[in-house]
């Protein structure tokens, strides 16, 4: 994971950020699918920096994925 806060000033003690490579498909309103990949988290997929570089149609849905463990909270909550 990308070690860096997007907001230095607002730093929590806890956090794990969730920037990375993430899996994702893209699914036409019938419920077929129209493109899947891997998409770089947090650009848009219509940047270039995504990896994805596709512009996403109001038609189309799209689904991301990605597995993750999150540290012992030590009584603290997760949010």
């Amino acid at each position: 994971m990308i070690s860096a806060y997007p907001r230095p000033q607002l730093k929590r003690d806890s956090f794990v950020s969730l920037n990375g490579t993430w899996t994702f498909r893209l699914k036409k309103p019938d419920g077929g699918e129209s493109f899947h990949g891997t998409i770089e988290v947090p650009y848009p997929p219509e940047s270039q920096m995504s990896g994805v570089n596709r512009r996403v149609s109001a038609d189309e849905t799209m689904e991301y994925r990605r597995a993750f463990s999150l540290p012992q909270a030590n009584g603290m909550r997760t949010i």
